[in-house]
């Protein structure tokens, strides 16, 4: 009998590739091999709030925010300037702040800062400003153009949470 005969008849014939495989997930997709001859895919990143309007200054997450390493914050000026910032869930502190900064020949530099503040399970705008510094001898400072927060997103889930 031929080998491959054989081996097809003791079950340790092969076919295709012998090689290893790698799988590599794309934004927001984890791949791990948690045993032997597993593959898991899972999805990295959860929307833990949304708004459709663009105007809370308050919020309650989904789940909570310490069963990830990071969240994302989205966020949008009143320029339609669409930013993310990254911040870490150890919850060494419970504020954080977006700043979002632009500059135009005509009227300077605008430099937008929302202060948030936050727990594992909601968060909250406590102040926010806008400096204009056209004139850097006599800047002005305002309370009308806030950051508006579009979504949290939790990034990198860590199995039990860190709290």
């Amino acid at each position: 009998m031929s080998e491959n005969i054989q081996s097809i008849a003791n079950g340790t014939y092969v076919i295709g590739q012998t090689s290893a495989t790698n799988f590599v997930g794309g934004p927001g997709i984890k791949v791990d091999s948690p045993r032997e001859g597993t593959v898991r895919v899972s999805n990295d990143e959860t929307v833990l709030w949304e708004s459709t309007a663009g105007t809370a200054d308050t919020g309650v997450f989904s789940e909570n925010i310490t069963n990830f390493e990071y969240f994302d914050v989205v966020f949008k000026t009143n320029d339609n300037i669409i930013e993310v910032q990254r911040f870490r869930t150890d919850m060494s502190s419970s504020t954080f702040n977006l700043y979002s900064n632009l500059f135009s020949p005509s009227n300077g530099l605008y430099i937008k800062i929302t202060r948030m503040n936050y727990s594992a399970t909601q968060f909250t705008v406590n102040n926010y400003a806008e400096i204009n510094i056209k004139n850097a001898a006599n800047p002005t400072i305002s309370q009308s153009n806030k950051i508006v927060l579009l979504k949290v997103i939790g990034i990198n889930r860590i199995s039990g949470g860190n709290a």
